[in-house]
């Protein structure tokens, strides 16, 4: 039994071994992967590291175990290493469950300091004529991008989906944001989901340009605007310039549209902005 023992020992430090290889090389992936901001990816990597592990546990196991453990003692040898695979199993389901949700935290830091440089750079700039942010993120796939910011929308990380959209500092992209969900199911919660910054860059990307999707970018504007927080140190810094473009913007679509409603739409906007800036 002593000799039962010291093989079982040596056979789970070599397995544990294996553990913390896996554990590394996933720890290496994911590290690559926040620099790539692909959510996607992670969760793949997640996955091939686990099966990858269990592959070489079982493999290990196959080609030690008849070597190794004597008939008499096969039973108890087997119950031993189911126990200890389990744990093993438990620890890296813990492992990679923790690091996923470090990734994700990482990235959403990453993306609320973009969305503050870039409504500061706005501002800085007077970009009174501009449709895209000064410092966008680079996102190779459009398609890619889209099907990220509809699972964040259907799982109601509203804030995180427009974090995602208004970063790339591509219009079409925010429109279509919008688009997913009405402004009514976002603006309608207490408080409002969507942080300051996100609110102040939404303002900025969508009046750039107001003679295409008028009717949502009315809508989804109106709603921004009276959700913005005054006493908000980031919100208090930058609105007056925001908002004065804003005003611009919509004087010259009420001049130049020929649509009764949206006209009534853009004044009503147009009062309560002046409103807000007056106040």
């Amino acid at each position: 039994m002593p000799s039962l023992d010291r093989l079982c020992h040596s056979l789970f430090s070599q397995l544990g071994e294996i553990f913390q290889k896996g554990t590394r090389e996933f720890l290496h992936q994911a590290q690559e992967h926040i620099d790539k901001h692909n959510q996607e990816q992670v969760a793949e990597a997640m996955k091939k590291v686990q099966s990858d592990v269990e592959r070489s546990l079982q493999t290990f196991l196959r080609d030690h175990q008849a070597a190794l453990v004597p008939p008499d003692f096969r039973a108890p040898f087997d119950e031993a290493v189911n126990n200890a695979l389990q744990g093993l199993e438990t620890g890296l389901l813990q492992a990679l469950t923790g690091q996923q949700e470090k990734l994700m935290n990482s990235l959403k830091e990453e993306m609320h300091g973009v969305l503050k440089e870039s409504v500061a750079a706005a501002v800085a700039e007077g970009a009174a004529s501009r449709s895209k942010m000064a410092t966008p993120v680079p996102f190779a796939d459009p398609h890619l991008l889209l099907q990220q910011i509809t699972l964040l929308m259907r799982q109601g990380q509203y804030n995180m989906a427009f974090q995602q959209a208004l970063s790339v500092a591509d219009l079409a992209t925010v429109v279509s944001t919008c688009e997913m969900v009405s402004p009514t199911s976002i603006f309608g919660q207490h408080p409002c989901p969507l942080q300051q910054p996100v609110l102040l860059s939404l303002i900025q990307q969508l009046c750039a340009d107001l003679s295409s999707s008028s009717d949502i970018k009315l809508k989804y504007l109106e709603e921004a605007v009276l959700s913005l927080d005054k006493e908000n140190a980031i919100t208090k810094e930058h609105m007056k310039v925001i908002l004065s473009q804003l005003c611009l913007k919509l004087n010259n679509f009420i001049m130049g549209t020929a649509s009764h409603d949206l006209g009534r739409m853009a004044r009503r906007l147009l009062m309560v902005t002046q409103s807000l800036l007056n106040s």
